[in-house]
């Protein structure tokens, strides 16, 4: 048999020594960087001492309600409960809606069988969302004994009280509004149809917003949450939850009894079964106002005369 050999030629030396040398190369500059890092470190009295450095800020003077706003969403990026609570109920909605719809359009449904489908889909917007709610209904009462500071405060009262759900407010309008307009997008209602629905549910979500609230400020569990520094078992929540599963199915259910009979009406320019959502959205909002504004002047000034 004949033997071949393989001789190290000069470029794979080369190579070679390009290796060692960079190698070498790392390691004295891997020893001499963390050694100057270790040195500065070690000549410090405090590892994370602060660093004193004066910033000049405009003493600006805001309007009372948008300095209540202003701290509330201060306070909402320093706890991850907002974000993982409303948040994530908020971004679920729509996609929901989105995937529900999907599965419908492929289905032949009769007369009947729409008006039952766009009734589910308000069931499907309005539960999770009023649900959601039930937070609030604790939030006045999580702030423990700092919450009785409100009354020395020399605002209208009203203020800050708004300002703590102002973002709720926003945001939950704003997932609805884009759950509706996915849910246009399969049914084409004409526009004043889908305002008229659109305007009905934001008006009703904004009065359970007032009523969870309310429950809160009537029967304040301040201590409870003062004394545990953690869950309790609230009763507030409890009826909040459970005026979420009455209201969304009551809300559904006559949406569905209204578009049922006004197809057996004359033809419009609009769909009369909506604007009666509306009206009835409008009567809950007021009343809900009405008795927020009502019982806070009745608990918060009454009291202190």
């Amino acid at each position: 048999a004949t033997m071949h050999y393989s001789y190290l030629n000069c470029d794979v030396w080369l190579t070679f020594l390009g290796l060692i040398v960079s190698m070498a190369a790392l390691f004295f500059s891997i020893y001499y960087l963390s050694r100057f890092i270790f040195i500065k470190m070690t000549s410090k009295s405090f590892e994370y001492e602060k660093k004193f450095q004066v910033k000049v800020l405009l003493n600006r003077r805001l309007p009372s309600f948008l300095s209540f706003v202003l701290k509330e969403l201060r306070l909402i990026f320093r706890t991850g409960e907002f974000t993982y609570n409303f948040i994530a109920t908020y971004v679920s909605i729509p996609l929901i809606i989105l995937l529900i719809n999907q599965i419908f359009a492929s289905m032949d449904l009769y007369t009947n069988g729409e008006f039952m489908v766009q009734a589910f889909n308000i069931l499907i917007i309005m539960l999770p969302l009023l649900a959601s709610n039930s937070m609030i209904a604790t939030m006045y009462s999580k702030e423990g004994r700092t919450a009785y500071l409100k009354r020395t405060k020399p605002v209208i009262i009203v203020f800050p009280l708004l300002a703590k759900l102002l973002p709720n407010i926003t945001l939950s309008v704003v997932s609805l509004i884009i759950s509706l307009y996915i849910f246009n997008a399969h049914v084409n209602y004409i526009a004043i149809n889908i305002v008229f629905l659109s305007m009905a549910l934001i008006f009703i979500q904004i009065g359970h917003i007032l009523f969870c609230a309310l429950l809160d400020l009537m029967n304040p569990q301040n201590e409870q949450y003062a004394t545990s520094g953690g869950q309790i078992s609230n009763p507030n929540e409890t009826k909040a939850t459970l005026s979420a599963f009455i209201i969304s199915f009551l809300v559904a259910l006559i949406a569905l009894g209204l578009m049922i009979e006004e197809q057996f009406k004359p033809e419009v320019n609009f769909n009369l079964a909506f604007l009666k959502l509306m009206l009835l959205g409008i009567l809950f909002l007021v009343k809900n106002i009405y008795m927020f504004i009502a019982k806070i002047k009745a608990y918060y000034y009454d009291r202190i005369s």
